[in-house]
């Protein structure tokens, strides 16, 4: 019975921790966005990646989310996009991990983005209102959630994953 004491405590312990929330703003220099993993390979523009971990709730399985928003924008040092038809140029991608079903795009429906490069950093601003579309069968059924995604932040340089 004591041999089992310690491996209790462990569980009991790790029952309880968390994970925190966590955000991380990178941008890769000439590259392009793609639709397949890993999403960014080298190209002329420059692409911009929000990844953003929600804190786990206490006590409640499978509710880990996060997600990587992906975005497309010609070289240059400022930009602003405002209204559907300017940000549907950014090629925006929002990639939801989740134990929810499968995200299989999305279509942007409004909102404004904007950014200014420097010393070698973005600060960029964003409030963008999105459609996810959801695989609901296997008989192309769909379901669509929208959303709205605020942030802004300072996007560090990354280089471009390898991978392809």
């Amino acid at each position: 019975m004591k041999a089992l004491l310690p491996l209790l405590c462990l569980t009991m312990l790790s029952a309880c921790l968390t994970n925190p929330s966590r955000t991380e703003n990178t941008y890769y220099q000439n590259a392009k966005l793609i639709e397949e993993h890993p999403y960014v390979l080298p190209g002329d523009s420059l692409v911009f990646l929000r990844y953003h971990q929600a804190e786990d709730k206490e006590n409640v399985m499978d509710d880990e989310y996060a997600e990587a928003l992906y975005f497309q924008i010609p070289n240059t040092t400022q930009f602003h996009y405002e209204g559907a038809d300017q940000l549907r140029q950014l090629k925006i991608r929002l990639y939801p991990y989740c134990f929810c079903m499968e995200a299989v795009g999305n279509t942007i429906e409004g909102g404004k983005i904007s950014g200014t490069r420097s010393n070698g950093n973005w600060r960029i601003s964003a409030d963008i209102d999105l459609r996810i579309i959801y695989a609901y069968d296997q008989d192309s059924t769909y379901l669509g959630q929208r959303i709205n995604r605020t942030f802004s932040g300072t996007f560090h340089q990354e280089a471009i994953p390898a991978g392809r």
